[in-house]
């Protein structure tokens, strides 16, 4: 038998629904999900600590075992590189500190210890993280051979000596010869070499030329591409976390 006439266009039922909930529900809320980060950033800090504590030589060389090789991108919270760590390409985020903005270091210690509990197959994976780290970068206007790195990082106890030699000559300025060394977070994340997902928009990734000439969209690759994103939004929203900076820019493809 046919299927009995519908009136009016056909609706898609919503896979969820948003429920409004009282002031005082959503304070609760906040006020769990403001423990449940202090919880994160704390856990975060034990592993850092217990990681120096029992292998601070291994922490060392694994801090000098990053070669960052070029820069790949920048934004409003810190520079990124290409790197190699263990044969492998990676991505090293170096986010700078800066004094009297509490806090800023907070919320990038909040993002740190988010990221670095997060696993999902469309989240980009935080391999190792280190902190209170001294990155030189060559003086501007020096003369700089082929291959050199952008910038260097150091451990610890070099930034630390560098800080005590600068405070002894009277400031960072008067260490002639010496490249600064800044005080830095700094963040080993896994290489997503397909760039950017505006990048990939702006070439035409998801476009192919038909037999006629005219443009066609590849709907297959950008309905693949959007159910990613969707996977990956639904394992933040289920984690009580959100985004806040999606655009094509901040979405990077492998």
């Amino acid at each position: 038998a046919a299927p009995a006439a519908r009136d009016g266009p056909r609706r898609r039922a919503p896979s969820f629904r948003v429920a409004s909930s009282s002031s005082s529900a959503s304070g609760k809320r906040m006020s769990a999900l403001i423990t449940g980060l202090q919880g994160k950033v704390q856990e975060a800090q034990r592993q850092q600590l217990n990681a120096q504590a029992l292998a601070p030589t291994q922490r060392a060389d694994d801090l000098r075992s990053i070669h960052v090789v070029e820069k790949i991108g920048s934004g409003g919270f810190g520079v990124c590189y290409l790197a190699m760590f263990q044969g492998t390409e990676v991505a090293v985020k170096v986010i700078h500190e800066r004094s009297g903005s509490e806090v800023e270091v907070f919320r990038n210690a909040v993002e740190l210890a988010v990221l670095s509990t997060l696993s999902h197959p469309n989240i980009v994976q935080v391999l190792t993280f280190f902190t209170d780290v001294g990155v030189s970068y060559a003086p501007p206007g020096a003369a700089t051979a082929a291959g050199d790195p952008p910038c260097v990082l150091h451990p610890p106890e070099a930034l630390t000596a560098y800080e005590a030699a600068a405070a002894a000559a009277g400031g960072a300025e008067q260490l002639a010869g010496t490249p600064a060394i800044k005080r830095a977070l700094v963040i080993c994340m896994e290489y997503c070499n397909g760039g950017s997902l505006y990048d990939a928009i702006k070439a035409g990734a998801f476009r192919d030329a038909g037999p006629d000439g005219v443009w066609q969209t590849r709907w297959a690759s950008v309905y693949t591409t959007l159910l990613e994103i969707a996977l990956a939004l639904r394992y933040l929203h289920s984690l009580s976390l959100v985004h806040r900076d999606l655009k094509p820019q901040n979405v990077l493809l492998k």
